[in-house]
């Protein structure tokens, strides 16, 4: 007869979750998605101007073992693209260098005796002289006849 007059919360002994707990549990799952999927892009964009740093250095290892044995760079008549100048031959293997950027563009390839240029477009793909998304690698001879290496726009 004692149990009839004590009150039972109905929520102690409930298996589910409230609306608000779940609307709570929504709201801050929202919050960790608008808070890293910014970064993963940020994160992308690192990786692929890596794989331009590496590219650049292994087209700088080349370009100074073809410059040692010849005395110059190709130039720009005898080589339109990196293709054949550097992945074929002896100067470097197919396997660590790709002479397609991270975007899926080719490198371009200005040289001259004394000075060689290799520039990737970035993600646009497209030159201009207000771009500020190419990358280039310039090798060029000083005045000792020492080679100097220069990059612009890489971090």
């Amino acid at each position: 007869m004692i149990r009839s007059f004590v009150r039972r919360d109905p929520r102690i002994n409930s298996k589910g979750f409230t609306l608000v707990e779940l609307l709570l549990v929504l709201a801050i799952i929202s919050i960790l998605f608008a808070v890293i999927v910014p970064r993963l892009g940020q994160a992308t964009e690192k990786a692929k101007l890596s794989g331009v740093k590496n590219d650049f250095r292994a087209f700088d290892t080349a370009l100074r073992q073809y410059y040692m044995e010849k005395s110059k760079f190709p130039s720009t008549d005898e080589e339109k693209d990196t293709s054949s100048l550097l992945v074929t031959g002896k100067y470097i293997d197919k396997s660590p260098v790709s002479t397609i950027d991270p975007w899926e563009h080719k490198y371009t390839y200005e040289g001259e005796a004394g000075k060689v240029k290799i520039t990737s477009y970035g993600p646009n793909g497209t030159t201009s002289t207000s771009d500020t998304d190419d990358i280039a690698m310039t090798i060029t001879k000083n005045a000792n006849g020492l080679l100097e290496t220069t990059y612009s726009n890489l971090p």
